[in-house]
């Protein structure tokens, strides 16, 4: 017969009393928070989300024979980033 694994029992986690600094400070966020939602509420306008199609994978043919010393080539890809820079031009005025 086999023996059943006796399950180990939680810890209950302590609460921490909030102290009367902590209390205010929720309230008052919370007071901003409602003053933000309808402020936001006017200008909201909603976007169709656009699906992403996903990509099959392709699986890797293996090449030549597997031998013990046989060492593996890892072929590298290199990313290029393009940075776009705008220039600003400043007229000044003389007057």
């Amino acid at each position: 017969k086999k023996k059943k694994k006796k399950k180990k029992k939680k810890k209950k986690k302590k609460k921490k009393k909030k102290s009367q600094y902590e209390r205010r400070r929720r309230r008052r966020r919370r007071r901003r928070k409602e003053r933000k939602r309808r402020r936001r509420r006017r200008r909201r306008r909603r976007r169709k989300k656009k699906k992403k199609k996903k990509k099959k994978k392709k699986k890797k043919k293996k090449k030549g024979k597997g031998g013990e010393n046989t060492v593996r080539r890892r072929r590298r890809r290199r990313r290029r980033r393009r940075r776009r820079r705008r220039r600003r031009r400043r007229r000044r005025r003389r007057c």
